[in-house]
């Protein structure tokens, strides 16, 4: 999903990625599959029909994604 050290757990239905780093990271997500992704924790929608996706994560920050 993510070619970097970041702390990434997923499976069919959520993605979840935490950052124990003392600094930001960008990020590109890659997807198995295209899929919508929902960010849970921003309430707002992160990616349509998508199989990658970037996002920013601050230190100590954790991002949860409903993927559909």
């Amino acid at each position: 999903y993510v070619e970097d050290e970041i702390y990434v757990d997923a499976t069919r239905n959520f993605l979840l990625l935490a950052n124990s780093f003392d600094r930001k990271r960008k990020l590109t997500i890659n997807l198995p599959t295209k899929r919508d992704v929902f960010d849970l924790f921003g309430g707002k929608p992160a990616a349509k029909a998508a199989d990658k996706f970037e996002v920013e994560i601050a230190p100590g920050e954790t991002l949860l994604y409903r993927l559909k």
